[in-house]
């Protein structure tokens, strides 16, 4: 029984160098946690053998709790170009193919009907982002979380810290698990 559980899923646009706040309201619920997959290429055109995609994932609880991991795929250029960034301040971020920062956007505020999104440094290409809410009476507890890589082969990995006993876990991490947000490989 999920009771007084809400979801809702929205589309939404980011525009090129925007810097202005995204607004999504009229959910008719709070919500207490965020899921966030977005991609967008560089160039606004279908060009073939040449676009650079960036896609990630962003999962966010409030303005101090947020992370992201994102991967940018270079085509029609040498084998293995692309790159991995993440970052524990953010819920959604790009870079470049050198794992240079281009931009990312935060959780603002938690709205009693949906949420609004601050860019501090804009991102220079446009995205398509889907955003996952979920909130409701029954969902008392909610965080995000951040772990190192495993390194055994074989071996369970273990996850402690949370002051709760989860009902579901979300895992994102960029390929280069090893550095430390925010970075990228």
């Amino acid at each position: 029984d999920l009771g007084t559980t809400y979801a809702v899923f929205i589309v939404f646009r980011y525009t090129a160098a925007s810097t202005s706040d995204i607004v999504l309201s009229g959910w008719g619920f709070q919500p207490k946690a965020l899921i966030l997959h977005w991609c967008g290429a560089d160039s606004a055109t279908d060009t073939v053998g040449a676009g650079n995609i960036n896609q990630g994932w962003g999962f966010g609880t409030a303005s101090g709790d947020q992370r992201c991991a994102s991967h940018r795929t270079t085509t029609g250029g040498a084998a293995g170009e692309g790159a991995t960034y993440h970052r524990n301040d953010a819920i959604v971020v790009v870079s470049d193919d050198a794992a240079i920062l281009d931009g990312y956007i935060t959780i603002s505020t938690m709205d009693v009907g949906g949420v609004t999104f601050a860019v501090p440094d804009a991102i220079s290409i446009g995205l398509t982002v889907m955003v996952i809410a979920i909130g409701g009476t029954d969902i008392s507890n909610v965080a995000t979380g951040q772990d190192t890589d495993h390194t055994v082969a074989g071996a369970n990995k273990s996850y402690s810290g949370l002051s709760f006993q989860p009902d579901i876990l979300f895992f994102a991490a960029p390929i280069d698990a090893n550095s430390t947000p925010p970075g990228g490989s």
